[in-house]
């Protein structure tokens, strides 16, 4: 590897040709901060030990990134090809960036900020470990964003974000709080097999289909005026406090099969059809009898009885 001990500096210029930055090792401090790479940057197998600012840059073909060991700076700057990054061993600023192509992250063992970014291309971030705060707030992801199999170490934050194709946060670790309020998916949404150690909320956000079986909620989860427009399911779900789902709105067929929970607050008339399982209908008759809930035991139970009869 090519050590380079001194400060690089590079800001404010337009490079044309391929630049290859490969297996080097940037000791000091480098600034590339609001410049034009006009053709493929390849910084692979590197490692940055100092601050590295590429804020307000335009990569403008594919580019390749090692580890970054100091504060990493992508403010405002703009990827237009494929993407891949190392680890993030300390605090990396996407903020309000914009990524055209396919992106690859590793690890992010500080804080992670990409608030306010556009991904349109596939944005993979399947088996990340975020050490500190994850902010996506106001993000919009175009193209499929994968979360899957991912550990969050603090807070996850997308509010208010947009995932247009499909998005996977499947078997996922929330250690902290989990923040999606007003968030929409257009497409499937797929938590199936995550859990939730901490407050999680979904509070008026709009789903599509959306998939919840397996999901272990261990504190309050808010799903208050969620917006279910597909199928809903929450097969063999748990929730070990209360279940807040107060004027959510159920479009397509909600499933509890196997579903665990002790306090469910869901409105009877909210859910257009419960997909049916015998133990579900019973259990949610128990939940509307436990929380005194009259009307809403009497239109399941009328229900319950109108299904069974179809099923004999």
């Amino acid at each position: 590897a090519m050590l380079v001990p001194s400060l690089i500096r590079v800001n404010d210029s337009i490079i044309d040709g391929n630049v290859y930055l490969n297996n080097t090792l940037f000791d000091n401090s480098v600034n590339f901060g609001n410049s034009d790479f006009n053709g493929y940057a390849s910084f692979g197998g590197s490692a940055f030990n100092g601050a590295a600012d590429f804020g307000g840059s335009a990569f403008n073909g594919d580019v390749d990134f090692g580890d970054f060991n100091g504060r990493v700076d992508f403010w405002n700057s703009v990827i237009s090809g494929n993407a891949h990054f190392g680890d993030f061993n300390s605090a990396a600023y996407f903020g309000n960036s914009t990524f055209n192509g396919n992106v690859y992250f590793g690890n992010f063992n500080s804080r992670a900020a990409f608030s306010g970014s556009t991904f349109n291309g596939i944005a993979n971030f399947m088996g990340s470990v975020f050490k500190g705060r994850a902010n996506f707030e106001d993000s919009t992801f175009n193209r499929e964003a994968d979360f899957s199999v991912s550990a969050f170490s603090s807070e996850a934050i997308f509010e208010h974000s947009v995932f247009r194709s499909e998005a996977s946060f499947a078997n996922s670790a929330f250690n902290w709080d989990a923040y999606f309020a007003s968030s929409v998916f257009n497409r499937g949404a797929n938590f199936g097999g995550s859990t939730f150690n901490d407050f999680s909320d979904f509070r008026g956000s709009a789903f599509n289909n959306s998939d919840f079986s397996r999901a272990q909620f261990n504190k309050l989860v808010s799903f208050n005026d969620a917006w279910f427009n597909g199928s809903a399911s929450f097969n063999s779900s748990r929730f070990q406090e209360d279940a807040l789902f107060e004027g959510a709105d159920f479009n397509g067929t909600l499933y509890l099969t196997r579903a665990k929970y002790n306090r469910l607050y869901i409105s009877w008339k909210n859910i257009k059809e419960l997909g049916y399982d015998d133990a579900a209908y019973l259990s949610l008759l128990e939940n509307f009898k436990k929380l005194g809930y009259l009307e809403d035991y009497d239109g399941c139970y009328y229900e319950y009885r109108r299904a069974h009869r179809n099923q004999d």
